[in-house]
């Protein structure tokens, strides 16, 4: 949430060209001294925020076609009708000026929305544009993705159109419209909100609340509303106790998903979080995405592997329709996005993992760990057949993780013979951290696949 800044300079930009710039960008001069802080202190995001120094704000709208600076929300929707839009020009010319931070008013004070909104009638939805198909939100944000800019909304709370505005049923409007830009584009890198003078004011401690459930810290805001212990709030401390670059071993990795998984005991957070993962991929142009997970670590109750993976394949179809539905794939300039899922059995589990393996070992008192770890690994590999047969999942494969060193591939030569047999893809995890000895194991007991009861060559 910002309010008017005081250092970089905002640049007002309405469909224009803008020359070619070169030279250093500014930043704090070198060697110099830094005084101890005097509160109250910036924080990173603060820090890091002033020193992009320099921004695009980009009004573009119903006023453009009026002819006013501002509207009084009386204007019909027939009157916005761009026919030669292209975002990608708006990017070009901001990254020819040196701009890599662009801001569109997606809706200013007349309250028409350049989104295909649900929360009103006064957006793109009822103008020509495109036919009443047009997005010019979706077209901005994934020009600005693809030039690698930052992507930034400006969202007037002020409403000249809606009959609600001023009283407190009006809260609800604006919170549905900013949910649906937080939820339905990705990562939004920065959100502008301003009171109009005169106004009345709005619950902004709700709304601020809101932006940060939604975006963009995930898995806090996730561990916030299931009341999960993460061993930071914030994501600088993610990144050094969780996310690190680089772990001392394969164990020091595992052990960040006890936090991850915990936060996905849901059907809502594995929907979410698949398709927040789709939207990320297709930022990064990648167009074909296997998702690699152990369904196994969320089941609880009557949350089955089956309806683990049907709210997984919830979100991943949502991302994918999503993003085949832009223009760029449509006209093909762009590859279709595509993706399956790849259930993933454990090397090695205990009780304490997920209440799926607990049942497992209470079931099996007297059975030796190892053909329990078989028997997990050969019923997920028949959930995993009737989730893509039955149910029409795009399941593609069977994978065997986790820790190699004392666990090796042979305990789960049944579950790789049943995926064989039904035609699902077969990987192995091995290598990471038991050398070629592992990769041998794999490679002779499990992904060849040799028929139960023989011995591997």
């Amino acid at each position: 949430m910002r309010h008017t800044p005081s250092i970089r300079l905002l640049l007002a930009v309405a469909a224009m060209g803008c020359f070619e710039k070169t030279g250093p960008v500014l930043g704090p001069p070198a060697n110099v001294p830094v005084p101890a802080a005097v509160v109250p202190a910036p924080s990173p995001a603060q820090v890091a925020w002033q020193t992009q120094e320099m921004a695009a704000f980009l009004h573009f709208g119903m006023n453009t076609f009026t002819n006013k600076e501002q509207g009084d929300g009386t204007d019909s929707p027939a009157l916005f009708n761009p026919t030669a839009f292209d975002a990608r020009q708006w990017i070009s010319a901001l990254r020819n000026a040196g701009v890599r931070d662009a801001l569109l008013s997606v809706k200013h004070h007349e309250g028409f929305c350049l989104w295909p909104t649900k929360c009103t009638t006064y957006s793109v939805a009822a103008s020509p544009f495109e036919g009443g198909q047009g997005d010019v939100v979706r077209q901005f944000v994934d020009a600005a993705r693809e030039g690698n800019v930052r992507v930034a909304f400006g969202l007037s709370p002020l409403d000249r159109h809606d009959p609600s505005y001023g009283t407190p049923a009006y809260l609800s409007v604006f919170e549905c419209q900013l949910t649906e830009l937080l939820t339905n584009y990705g990562t939004v890198d920065e959100i502008w909100l301003w009171q109009a003078p005169g106004a009345p004011p709005l619950d902004w401690t709700t709304i601020r609340d809101l932006v940060h459930e939604i975006q963009p810290q995930t898995l806090i805001e996730l561990a916030k509303r299931r009341k999960v212990a993460l061993p930071s709030r914030t994501p600088e401390g993610l990144l050094e106790t969780v996310f690190k670059r680089a772990y001392t071993n394969l164990p020091e990795y595992l052990k960040g998903f006890e936090f991850t998984v915990a936060c996905l005991q849901d059907a809502d957070a594995l929907e979410r979080v698949a398709y927040e993962l789709c939207i990320d991929c297709r930022r990064e142009n990648v167009f074909y995405v296997e998702v690699r997970f152990a369904p196994q670590l969320h089941v609880r109750g009557q949350f089955t592997v089956r309806e683990v993976l049907k709210a997984v394949c919830r979100g991943l179809e949502r991302a994918r329709k999503e993003i085949n539905a832009a223009p760029e794939v449509q006209q093909g300039r762009v590859p279709r996005f595509e993706c399956g899922v790849i259930v993933c059995a454990l090397r090695f589990f205990l009780p304490a993992f997920s209440e799926h393996y607990r049942a497992y070992f209470e079931a099996l008192s007297s059975a030796p760990s190892t053909s329990i770890y078989g028997l997990a690994s050969l019923e997920l590999a028949r959930a995993a057949v009737k989730a893509a047969e039955e149910d029409g999942l795009p399941v593609v494969g069977f994978d065997l993780a986790g820790q190699e060193r004392g666990f090796p591939a042979k305990d789960h030569q049944a579950a790789y013979q049943f995926a064989h047999e039904h035609f699902l893809g077969k990987t192995v995890h091995a290598g990471e951290d038991y050398g070629p000895e592992s990769i041998f194991q794999a490679i002779n007991w499990v992904h060849c696949a040799p028929p139960v009861g023989l011995p591997p060559e």
